[in-house]
């Protein structure tokens, strides 16, 4: 088992056709945040942008917060 991040999008989800460049943008600006924090592997599904530590020297914690003061982010958890 291991601890991971969700971030759950705000307005994003209702763009148009043009909705996955903000997703892509949106994910660039989560792993240039958490860069600092460690190794993580960054990807979106259904709406939700998923945030997985490569190793365990990652610091859950920094990303936790990092990610909570992120632009198009509203919600941030904590999950094992």
């Amino acid at each position: 088992m291991h601890e991971i991040i969700l971030c759950k999008l705000g307005e994003v989800v209702l763009k148009g056709q043009n909705r996955h460049s903000f997703e892509d943008k949106l994910v660039t600006n989560v792993r240039r945040r958490l860069k600092g924090c460690g190794s993580f592997q960054v990807y979106i599904r259904q709406s939700t942008i998923y945030v997985e530590p490569q190793t365990d020297t990652c610091d859950m914690e920094g990303a936790y917060k990092a990610a909570r003061q992120i632009f198009g982010v509203v919600t941030v958890a904590r999950a094992v």
